[in-house]
């Protein structure tokens, strides 16, 4: 046994020993991993330039489609489907093949130089069949009975460029999908499908070869770069402030005697004032708000009885702001762009009912009595106001991308003041309860008073038409407001003439207006601008139209 252990020991040594020297390389490729992570690669910022996919969506047209344009001449009295279809096989040297049990009605043609499409089209209309166009060859079905038969294609488009958020949220719809499925017209009897797949970014339809040259062009047309259009908004707003101050202030340097009386004064009898009006009484008013401003002319007289002070102060102001804002923003074409300037104000509209107690001196004196009160509480989530100007675009561009049609609506909202609105109390008193009994219990509920904001807004909504890189203007969003606070001394201030020695007169007029200045460019990938070079179209007047030959 004392053999076995120390084997055992030997062999645990060996084994440890094997692991340290196999962990002291692992130890240093996972620190060299480790440094290796926090290295930038060489490409890190480096510029790489791509060429995405661009080529043509539409596929290049089998042989037997171009066939089908070619203009042919064809002449046939009362002939059976088998006569047509031997007559185009020879002529137009085209493989076609039909079933001699289609042969129903007879029926003539005679056309010249027309395409083989319109005239297989007439034939099938009158002879209730189909002509199913594959790679190389034609075959006539019957038109409803075997209409499944059609054959079926499947084929994947990359869209070339991005969706908008509404296609975004919902393939569903996607306009490429929906105007397949509404313009695409059914096959009877055949499962035709088509599918949007986001993370390929791709559309896979499946459907016979002829609607397959119309979903192609489908997809040409609405997988196409909208242009982009950059708005920039000139905010100015114009105030104008015209202030009259104007207002005497009197002072005494000495004091008037109101009635006098004899007084024995060091012996002597001398007059004495009754009663008087001591030196520094004023007739003055409210201090102006300027009263540093302007001219303040001072009367003194000093060796008068009484002597006294008048001040007149003269203030007229004229003073005009100028507040410029200039934002810009860049949208898609047909694509609603918003820009607020502002605050967000919130308040609650719904208030609920909350009952707590609280302790009253009894109304009959002693002990305490509980009381239940009642309070107006705010509930739920509170309302959003957004203050400021705002201004919302929506611009279109036609194919011509000379003409953008812009519908503005610049609105300007502010908050005014509060209105409060008081809710009646009551006080329903159990006059059962004995004074002196601590738990008596009172309802008692005050008088709620509930603040609802008054907002001011003014809006305009218009729609014009701009060449890129004009600018409209829009106006008349003005506030005036004139105030006249006039105050003087009784009486005094009424008189003619003399009147304004006794009172002060303040006029404020204050007018503020809005200019909205709204330009609209477009502009390319690369953030240049795109100026039509085509000259505007002059606008159509009214008066008679004649339509026809000149």
């Amino acid at each position: 046994p004392e053999l076995q252990g120390r084997i055992m020991q030997r062999l645990a040594e060996l084994r440890q020993r094997s692991v340290g020297v196999r962990q002291e390389p692992s130890d240093a490729l996972a620190l060299a991993d480790l440094d290796r992570q926090g290295i930038l690669p060489d490409s890190y910022r480096q510029r790489r330039h791509v060429v995405g996919e661009a080529q043509p969506i539409a596929s290049l047209p089998t042989e037997m489609q171009t066939v089908l344009q070619r203009p042919v001449s064809i002449h046939l009295e009362n002939v059976a489907l088998s006569a047509i279809v031997t007559e185009i096989a020879r002529a137009e040297n085209v493989n076609i093949v039909a079933d001699g049990a289609l042969d129903g009605n007879a029926i003539t043609i005679h056309v010249e130089n027309t395409p083989l499409s319109e005239v297989l089209e007439y034939i099938g209309r009158n002879l209730g069949v189909t002509f199913a166009v594959g790679q190389n060859i034609i075959w006539v079905t019957p038109g409803s009975a075997t209409a499944g038969t059609v054959p079926l294609v499947a084929r994947i488009y990359r869209l070339r460029k991005g969706l908008t958020s509404d296609e975004l949220e919902s393939s569903e719809s996607l306009g490429i999908v929906e105007a397949v499925t509404r313009f695409v017209p059914a096959v009877e009897g055949a499962e035709t499908d088509i599918w949007y797949n986001p993370k390929a970014h791709a559309v896979l339809v499946k459907n016979t070869r002829e609607n397959m040259r119309l979903i192609e062009d489908i997809i040409e047309v609405l997988d196409v770069r909208p242009p982009q259009v950059l708005i920039e908004a000139r905010f100015i707003s114009t105030g104008v402030t015209d202030l009259r101050e104007l207002g005497v202030d009197w002072v005494l340097n000495s004091s008037i005697g109101i009635g006098n009386k004899g007084m024995i004064i060091n012996g002597g009898v001398q007059q004495a004032n009754r009663s008087q009006i001591n030196q520094g009484a004023s007739i003055q008013y409210a201090p102006f708000v300027n009263e540093a401003q302007g001219m303040n002319f001072t009367y003194e007289g000093i060796l008068t009885d009484p002597a006294f002070r008048a001040v007149v102060h003269a203030l007229e102001t004229t003073g005009k702001s100028r507040t410029l804002s200039v934002p810009r923003v860049t949208t898609i074409n047909n694509k609603e762009a918003t820009i607020r300037i502002g605050e967000d104000f919130r308040y609650y509209e719904e208030y609920d009912l909350e009952e707590y107690e609280d302790l009253r001196e009894s109304r009959s004196g002693g002990a305490m009595e509980r009381v239940t009160r009642t309070r107006l509480v705010p509930t739920g989530t509170p309302t959003l106001e957004e203050l400021g100007y705002e201004l919302i675009v929506t611009p279109s561009v036609g194919a011509d991308l000379a003409t953008i049609n812009l519908k503005l609506a610049p609105q300007i909202s502010q908050f005014l003041r509060w209105e409060y609105f008081a809710r009646g109390a009551d006080d329903n008193t159990n006059n059962n309860n004995d004074d002196n009994d601590a738990d008596a219990v009172v309802s008692d509920s005050e008088t709620g008073i509930i603040k609802l904001p008054v907002f001011s807004r003014s809006l305009i909504e218009t729609e014009v038409q701009v060449r890129s890189g004009e600018t409209v203007i829009m106006g008349g969003l003005m506030r005036a407001a004139a105030s006249k606070n006039r105050a003087g001394t009784p009486f005094l201030s009424r008189l003619p003439l003399i009147g304004q020695l006794f009172r002060h007169d303040t006029v404020d007029d204050t007018r503020d207006n809005l200019l909205i200045f709204v330009t609209a460019t477009l502009i390319s990938d690369e953030g240049e601008e795109l100026i039509p070079l085509t000259p505007p179209e002059p606008v159509t007047g009214g008066g008679k139209v004649e339509l026809g030959e000149a």
